[in-house]
């Protein structure tokens, strides 16, 4: 983990778009600023893949602070950074 982040952190839920009731998941993100749900799908595309969902339903910003505090942060200097490392839609 970093000592003083300069990137800001996002949670973005993800779900199926044939099962709108069904269970979703949550994805932590880092970036330079606050990717749309259409952005954030062309990020988590192999994510979203994997999980087996193919509909962002929210972005929203959350703290370091909380991202440490949900999510596995161990290896952050490796994870992608939204608006960095953002793969052309």
């Amino acid at each position: 983990m970093t000592d003083s982040p300069v990137y800001k952190y996002y949670e973005v839920e993800i779900g199926n778009s044939q099962d709108p009731g069904g269970d979703t998941d949550n994805i932590c993100i880092r970036g330079i600023r606050k990717p749309t749900k259409k952005e954030a799908a062309v990020f988590l595309a192999e994510d979203m893949k994997t999980n087996g969902c193919d509909k962002v339903l929210f972005v929203g910003e959350i703290s370091y602070e909380d991202a440490c505090r949900f999510y596995d942060m161990e290896d952050e200097r490796t994870f992608p950074v939204f608006g960095v490392d953002t793969p052309q839609a």
